[in-house]
């Protein structure tokens, strides 16, 4: 069930949001909160609300839980036992106040009480008694919304909801995002949403129309793929292409972001709460590699960037596929077996660049700023130094590392001179570097076209659906 909140300052914006998601969501279960604190003048608003009380949360928070309300403490209470005499569904309170507080707003007409509390550091020692405040209280639900900086954080604070009867947990921050939408497995009932984008309640909200549009609130009892990654993948065009696929083809999944760069813990989690698969990104790629049975590609390379779970789990990497096609398209067909490649980096990318150009036919050589990670890869006269590699004469350059945009990982007031420049950098327009490359008359390949190629092959290896890489491409756009 979703719960539509908002932050309103005044009572026409608070009552136009209500009956705005009252038509939406017509026919279906939801809640809406009602934040009094962000109201400029609370009180006059609240006997406006009795014709929604019935699906009501009604919560006025004070600023040392981050809220808005300034004035007294006893000033907030009564505007509680006011919001309380609506008979609203709920009454959400903190764990601070007084245990007899909440059997005074049921006197007054709650339907029920939530007792909350927020921390905005997460640490064992900070959980375990925010824990004990909560349970202190007789309450129809406890909720603790917890900071979370890695995603791999939300196992132990799932443990924790799962030991102690009545109470839901909420990761906060985008790391977070599994436990608003896997949200019964974290006990709750309800995940919040903001009515608009701008209008979020706490940090990692999602929006009504993002939670829709990933098929909440039913997709959070199905099956789910997720994309695996560190905070870049925030930017990442992967779920809303993939969920934009998915509706379209029917299938009641979703495709969720999970920030961490503890990959293991990561998967486990996503395994756990009903994943099937998981597209891998930095700096997780070598976990995605022990984490599963890694296929020849994926083993050859060194790195993975699917992981079907299974059982058993297995790990490719597509990749590979993603830098060959474009390239052999590019090439134009047989002949190009004497060109030379340099590729740029000796990170996962890089190492699939080297299996691309290896089934490709061609004779890849590579440069990094560490001439140690190169000779990893390559023997030692195919290891170019990171200072010479504006000097090599290879005829396609393929950038693997990270560097891209309106930086180029090219020497400065240096002529590219390549047949074909390949970025796999991802961006939103041609980088500096390709930028260049088609000044020189280059032919030129981004990264766009690589994450289209590997995302066709790695939808169907995580899910079985026949994808082509022009419905991606329609779903991208």
């Amino acid at each position: 069930m979703l719960c539509v909140t908002g932050s309103e300052a005044s009572a026409e914006a608070l009552y136009g949001r209500l009956m705005a998601v009252e038509r939406r969501l017509q026919g279906t279960e939801f809640l809406q909160e009602v934040r009094l604190d962000h109201l400029s003048e609370p009180g006059s608003v609240i006997a406006g609300l009795r014709p929604h009380a019935g699906r009501l949360v009604v919560t006025c928070r004070p600023t040392r839980q981050r809220g808005s309300f300034t004035g007294s403490e006893e000033a907030r209470l009564a505007l509680l036992h006011d919001a309380a005499s609506i008979g609203p569904l709920y009454v959400d309170l903190e764990a601070d106040c007084p245990s007899s507080v909440a059997a005074s707003l049921r006197g007054a007409g709650a339907g029920g009480v939530v007792v909350s509390w927020h921390l905005w550091k997460n640490d064992p020692e900070g959980v375990r008694r925010a824990v004990e405040r909560l349970v202190a209280h007789e309450a129809d639900a406890r909720k603790l919304a917890v900071m979370v900086d890695d995603a791999a954080d939300l196992g132990p604070l799932k443990r924790v909801s799962e030991l102690t009867p009545g109470l839901f947990v909420i990761g906060m921050g985008a790391p977070g995002t599994l436990s608003r939408c896997r949200y019964p497995a974290f006990g709750a009932q309800w995940t919040y949403v903001a009515a608009d984008s701008a209008d979020a309640t706490a940090p990692g909200q999602l929006s009504l129309d993002e939670a829709l549009f990933m098929g909440l609130p039913a997709a959070a009892g199905f099956p789910f793929a997720c994309l695996l990654g560190g905070s870049q993948i925030v930017h990442s065009p992967g779920p809303g292409c993939y969920n934009r696929l998915f509706r379209q083809k029917g299938a009641p999944w979703s495709y969720l972001p999970v920030v961490s760069t503890r990959g293991l813990d990561a998967l486990s989690l996503a395994r756990d709460l009903g994943a099937f698969g998981a597209s891998v990104t930095m700096p997780n790629k070598a976990a995605a590699l022990a984490f599963a049975t890694p296929d020849p590609v994926a083993r050859r390379v060194g790195a993975a960037n699917s992981v079907r779970f299974g059982p058993p789990p297995v790990a490719t990497n597509t990749d590979v596929i993603g830098i060959a096609k474009p390239l052999s398209r590019a090439l134009g067909g047989t002949g190009h077996e004497t060109l030379e490649v340099l590729v740029l980096g000796a990170g996962g990318a890089a190492r699939a660049a080297l299996e691309a150009c290896r089934q490709l036919g061609m004779e890849a050589r590579i440069s990094a700023r560490r001439h140690e990670a190169a000779l990893a890869l390559v023997d030692r006269d195919r290891a170019v130094p990171w200072s010479a590699r504006g000097e090599d004469p290879s005829e396609v350059l393929i950038n693997a590392t990270s560097v891209g945009g309106n930086r180029s990982p090219w020497p400065p007031d240096t002529d590219i001179g390549k047949a074909i420049v390949f970025d796999l950098t991802l961006g939103p327009g041609p980088s500096t570097l390709l930028a260049q490359a088609e000044r020189e008359g280059a032919q030129i390949l981004d990264g766009l076209e690589m994450w289209i190629e590997q995302g066709a092959a790695q939808t169907r290896f995580l899910t079985g659906l026949e994808v082509s890489v022009d419905e991606l491409r329609e779903a991208l756009a």
